[in-house]
């Protein structure tokens, strides 16, 4: 009869544990959706912004290092934007260090000289410019393209972030926000 009990009472504990393993499928499914939403929804400014923000500046314009020579800028590199401002960024991959930003309103396309050598690439993206501190505040998405960006004497290099599913260029989020510039 002892046998009988303990039977039974590791029969409901099975059951549990198989609930828990049976929703677990659904639940990372769920977080493989709701994350890229999530994203698309503050890029696109579904939610609400605080504080009087700034004018974005012009498509094509560019903060550029004081380490870089402009006369040395013999490469380009091209930049095609969707429904949400963009600021793309160049660091040097070793260091760290900001080579140059371009900005480009939504849905325009600029092409901007850069120096020539391989880049990390990061792109914020957002509605309301809050500045080169606060970038695009709470609503900005910041991503990281993953594989370095090579750019040559006269042979570019370029992001087009009009999101499709064949797209090829991989990219992460970047859950801290974009350093001042």
């Amino acid at each position: 009869m002892a046998s009988n009990s303990s039977a039974a009472g590791n029969g409901s504990s099975r059951p549990q544990r198989r609930g828990i393993f049976r929703w677990l499928p659904f639940a990372l499914c769920f977080l493989l959706v709701a994350i890229p939403a999530w994203h698309s929804l503050k890029r696109e400014g579904w939610f609400p912004h605080s504080g009087p923000d700034l004018p974005f500046p012009e498509t094509g314009s560019v903060t550029v290092s004081s380490a870089v020579n402009p006369v040395s800028a013999s490469a380009r590199m091209a930049v095609t934007t969707s429904n949400a401002n963009a600021v793309v960024q160049l660091f040097e991959p070793r260091s760290g260090r900001h080579v140059i930003s371009v900005y480009v309103r939504k849905n325009d396309h600029a092409t901007v000289a850069v120096p020539p050598g391989t880049y990390q690439m990061k792109v914020a993206e957002g509605q309301r410019w809050y500045g080169q501190k606060a970038f695009f505040g709470f609503s900005a998405t910041y991503e990281t393209v993953t594989l370095p960006m090579t750019f040559t004497r006269g042979r570019g290099n370029g992001i087009d972030l009009r999101r499709r599913p064949d797209g090829t260029l991989p990219m992460r989020p970047n859950w801290r926000a974009p350093s001042p510039i």
